[in-house]
């Protein structure tokens, strides 16, 4: 949940990527605080280029030579930015990695928590330090502008509602550095969306990520280097993790979609055993 409060901040403040209408409302300042976006998406904005130079743009600019040295820059250093951010938080999320790095470093009540703030300073430097690419590709009009806010809007209630699926204190390692040796893993369990997706948190932010009514090349940069870290992080190590440490696992993933329900009408998992169960 920290991570998608990270997210909903870039969103909200950076000046690479489009702020929805409706959250205007609640940030209505640019990351300077200086400059009102309420005029978005024909507003001004202050942009910071690789180089550290400020220039001024627009939402509605003109597609311009997005291949230019400058821009070429600021694409390979924020491509760089977020691989160190997956490298290291998909790599502290490993066993192997626990085992010979992190519990060499804390006490194993402290692993999840250590986890959890070198992420979230990690994915802080991408958010403060990511590289403005304002070139607007398109601009959707209206009536398709609001319907894709209010798509938007949907995937973020969707994703904070789904972390409430979850026990925060645990996620965050607060339950393992309190209790120590007392602290003991919940069991592979069930609840709510969980029944119907195996990754509802992933599929919210999948939806953030792509409903936008103005993409530009930072948005597009950032929404797929997003895609291609969840598709590679859930397919390539988490299921595997999983299916390695809970049994049940296995069957679930055999019963539920990905990140998009199949089938119609939607169909909640239901154990072979009849034992009430919830994926944490």
């Amino acid at each position: 949940m920290m991570y998608s409060f990270n997210l909903f901040y870039f969103f909200l403040t950076h000046q690479t990527v489009y702020i929805p209408t409706w959250m205007q409302a609640f940030f209505p300042y640019d990351i300077d605080g200086t400059t009102a976006v309420a005029q978005q998406p024909t507003l001004s904005t202050v942009d910071k280029s690789v180089d550290g130079s400020v220039t001024e743009s627009r939402w509605n600019t003109a597609v311009g030579n997005v291949w230019d040295m400058a821009s070429i820059r600021a694409i390979l250093f924020n491509t760089c930015l977020w691989s160190v951010f997956c490298l290291v938080h998909s790599s502290m999320a490993r066993s192997w990695f626990k085992q010979h790095i992190t519990l060499r470093m804390v006490p194993e009540p402290m692993e999840r928590t250590l986890f959890v703030v070198i992420s979230s300073f990690l994915l802080t430097e991408v958010v403060t330090n990511w590289q403005a690419l304002p070139t607007v590709l398109y601009q959707l009009p209206s009536p398709l502008a609001g319907i894709a806010d209010a798509v938007a809007f949907v995937g973020y209630c969707f994703l904070f509602a789904a972390t409430f699926m979850l026990d925060h204190a645990a996620l965050y390692g607060m339950k393992q550095a309190y209790l120590a040796e007392q602290y003991h893993p919940m069991k592979f369990s069930i609840a709510g969306m969980y029944a119907y997706i195996r990754h509802p948190i992933m599929t919210g932010m999948l939806i953030v990520f792509w409903s936008v009514p103005v993409m530009t090349v930072g948005h597009l940069l950032l929404s797929a280097l997003g895609t291609l870290y969840i598709i590679i992080a859930v397919f390539g190590f988490e299921e595997a993790d999983l299916q390695r440490d809970l049994p049940e696992y296995a069957e679930y993933r055999t019963q539920t979609a990905a990140f998009v329900p199949l089938q119609c009408p939607f169909k909640r998992y239901a154990p072979a055993t009849g034992v009430s169960k919830k994926v944490q």
